[in-house]
């Protein structure tokens, strides 16, 4: 797994000149309020909350357990699950998920590199002010 870098920065800036264009407007779907879940155990872990709201529907939370799963140091990494979950965020027009599901395509992390569309998403994708 390639790690994120300055370096793959500036790979995503060279591909994004000849990949972006603009792309057609779309709105972005409606996001069902999150489902009430039972009252978390006292003594759940910052992950477990994660896990718990995830669930629940948080998409921002979502990418949160995501990016948590591969920087896990304690040889718990789990890219293809963070993949995963950056992507089903960015299919509710999240674009924190949508930038990670970018840079795992640019990477290869959690799913088979395929940088033309990882530049092509990155274009997309709107920048956080």
């Amino acid at each position: 797994m390639l790690a994120r870098s300055p370096l793959l920065m500036i790979l995503v800036g060279t591909l994004a000149v000849g990949a972006c264009s603009p792309a057609p407007e779309r709105p972005a779907p409606a996001v069902p309020p999150p489902v009430a879940g039972a009252a978390p155990p006292r003594d759940e872990s910052p992950r477990e909350k994660l896990q718990r709201a995830c669930s629940d529907g948080v998409t921002t939370d979502c990418v949160e357990l995501g990016r948590e799963l591969l920087e896990d140091d304690g040889g718990g990494a789990d890219a293809p699950r963070a993949y995963a979950l950056f992507r089903s965020a960015c299919d509710t027009g999240l674009a924190d998920g949508c930038r990670e599901v970018a840079q795992s395509l640019l990477a290869g992390d959690g799913v088979v590199a395929d940088p033309p569309a990882g530049a092509r998403l990155h274009c997309q994708t709107p920048t956080p002010p």
